[in-house]
């Protein structure tokens, strides 16, 4: 997929996702392989140049050496014991699933994707329930969990996020992972409530050509914090110009440039790019389902942009 410059001479980035970052990642759960995320770490504090204890601690992989991370006044958490303790609270209140289990960053960080295979039906639309488990040990990502949902004609990541469904714990010393058998079947129930309410709001919300380049300009003017780049305002906005087949009948609506901008994250999911995925993924759902439900945030959106991108300017080729 490449961003070209046009015969007047704009300037264009070119080469859109042609460098994949190293990701240890296992497509499916017949190819899961434990030696990826279940190693064996170590802890060994840190001293000075003249011997005297930092207080900080390395991990260290135990199968490799490698040196993942450093903490202060946090106990090393295992992945494998994190996985343990999900995978107990899912059995224990029966509920089947599929994993997919992965590591990034030489095992730095670890992510668990849940496909708890229950469909649900909203305007006309299916879905699959799916719960994210994460965790590191470089102080990235707090461990814990949350809950999502798969639009099944398509497979685009819905991402909804909320602090009642979203349970995350800070890394500390006594981290207590009993949080998570108290709240699996909360943020299911939860997450497929918020999920329904999302979708019937953003299916009412008319967009047109015009305001989708200023949602778009706005999301990537107050995005850049977040990683989201101009790149990522173009081919989102392509995407809305060429729907696919399942995107059409969805109409001018914001649900329909929502499925746009996670049909772009899920494309740069399958050439590698897992973190950068989700990184977009986060903000773009956030801004979405903000818009959604809140009218000073759609306003927000809808605004002349500050920043507009030159869309005009930009052609895509495949």
């Amino acid at each position: 997929m490449d961003l070209k410059q046009r015969p007047d001479g704009r300037k264009v980035e070119r080469k859109y996702m042609r460098k994949h970052l190293h990701v240890s990642m296992i497509e499916t759960a017949a190819k899961d392989q434990s030696e990826q995320w279940d190693f064996p770490v170590a802890q060994e504090e840190l001293v000075t140049s003249k011997g005297v204890a930092s207080g900080i601690h390395a991990v260290i992989r135990g199968d490799t050496g490698q040196v993942i991370g450093s903490y202060r006044g946090q106990k090393v958490l295992p992945y494998s014991q994190l996985v343990e303790t999900f995978e107990t609270a899912l059995n224990d209140a029966q509920i089947p699933f599929q994993r997919q289990l992965l590591t990034t960053q030489n095992g730095s960080r670890f992510f668990g994707k849940y496909d708890l295979g229950n469909g649900l039906a909203v305007k006309g639309d299916s879905f699959k329930s799916i719960l994210r488990l994460q965790s590191s040990h470089d102080g990235t990502l707090t461990p814990g969990f949350s809950f999502e949902a798969e639009r099944l004609a398509c497979l685009n990541g819905m991402m909804i996020m909320s602090a009642v469904f979203a349970m995350f714990k800070k890394h500390s010393e006594n981290l207590d992972l009993g949080f998570i058998g108290s709240n699996v079947t909360q943020a299911i129930r939860a997450g497929q409530s918020h999920l329904t309410e999302t979708v019937e709001s953003m299916s009412k919300i008319e967009v047109f050509d015009k305001q989708a380049r200023n949602i778009l300009s706005n999301i990537v003017t107050k995005g850049k914090c977040a990683g989201v780049s101009p790149r990522t305002g173009f081919l989102v906005y392509h995407n809305w110009q060429n729907p696919s087949k399942d995107e059409r009948p969805l109409g001018n609506t914001l649900y329909r440039l929502y499925n746009s901008a996670t049909r772009f994250t899920r494309d740069v999911d399958k050439v590698g790019r897992f973190e950068l995925s989700r990184r977009a993924n986060l903000y773009l759902t956030g801004a979405f389902d903000l818009a959604s439900r809140q009218t000073h945030a759609m306003k927000a959106l809808l605004d002349t942009p500050s920043e507009p991108l030159e869309f005009d300017a930009v052609t895509i080729n495949y």
